[in-house]
């Protein structure tokens, strides 16, 4: 399974600049280009965290080539964030963090207690936590 990491850059600084009407805006137009760009190679939108989104690749649906597939959707949100022009003084920039490695998927917190499906795996984990490191407008790969 391949997991994707991405979040905006600065959206703290972000925040303090906008009118919150405003600051949804920018996190609107944000998470259509995750959509558009990560259903555009088969990958699914996990989650939703603050300004960022979790995403799977190779889960609910396998393919020979979902790591291939993550970064071609990594590379077309870069785009598409780039190409963003929002009637606001702020241009909107985005981190991208990618791991491929074996997982285990389902219920993460016990029986009875469904607080729906993840999956557990410490390049996983490395992923999403250190896409933080990358600088804005690049995209990082943490191969098996």
């Amino acid at each position: 399974m391949t997991v994707m990491f991405c979040d905006l850059v600065g959206s703290t600084a972000i925040s303090a600049r906008l009118d919150p009407e405003d600051l949804s805006s920018v996190l609107g137009a944000f998470q259509k280009a995750c959509v558009s760009a990560v259903t555009a190679f088969g990958g699914s939108i996990a989650k939703y965290m603050g300004d960022g989104a979790l995403v799977y690749f190779g889960y609910p649906e396998a393919h020979e080539d979902d790591a291939e597939r993550a970064v071609r959707a990594g590379l077309a949100l870069l785009d598409a964030v780039a190409a963003m022009r929002l009637p606001l003084p702020v241009r909107p920039q985005v981190r991208i963090g990618i791991a491929t490695g074996l997982v285990v998927v389902g219920e993460l917190i016990g029986e009875r207690r469904r607080a729906g499906t993840g999956c557990r795996r410490r390049d996983i984990e490395f992923g999403s936590k250190n896409s933080g490191c990358g600088v804005s407008g690049f995209l990082w790969w943490w191969p098996n």
